[in-house]
């Protein structure tokens, strides 16, 4: 995972070393990109981060090589949230609004974020509501 196009990818997940991911301003909006073939070693550790509804979906996937990258990407998106709600990965909860796009359950956190991926790569931004 890094935050600039090009930028290497740390020798260890993110899980591993949360202190090294920057505190969101009020005024910020980080956005991380997730190799998802950079984290093929940690597969396992990003499936026990998934929701069981989310390893519900993950499991609908007809090709191993998607269920890989959702779950990844995922358990990146679900791990960068935590950081910034100051909580577990497995605390976070999400809610789907009126047109499908989720959102962090419970205001207190007043976060805001969107993911997209293609192929490999992941895009997660995340800002203060």
């Amino acid at each position: 995972m890094s935050s600039a196009p090009g930028a290497a990818t740390p020798a260890v997940a993110p899980w591993e070393s949360p202190a090294a991911l920057p505190p969101l301003g009020d005024d910020d909006i980080h956005v991380w990109r997730a190799d998802r073939g950079a984290f093929a070693r940690h597969h396992a550790a990003c499936l026990a981060c998934l929701a069981p509804d989310e390893r519900a979906r993950q499991a609908r996937f007809h090709f191993e090589r998607d269920r890989d990258r959702f779950a990844v990407a995922h358990a990146v998106k679900r791990l960068l949230l935590a950081h910034y709600a100051a909580c577990r990965p497995d605390d976070v909860a999400f809610v789907t609004g009126a047109h499908g796009k989720p959102s962090l359950a419970g205001a207190a956190h007043a976060i805001e974020f969107n993911m997209t991926d293609t192929s490999d790569l992941s895009l997660i931004a995340v800002t203060r509501a």
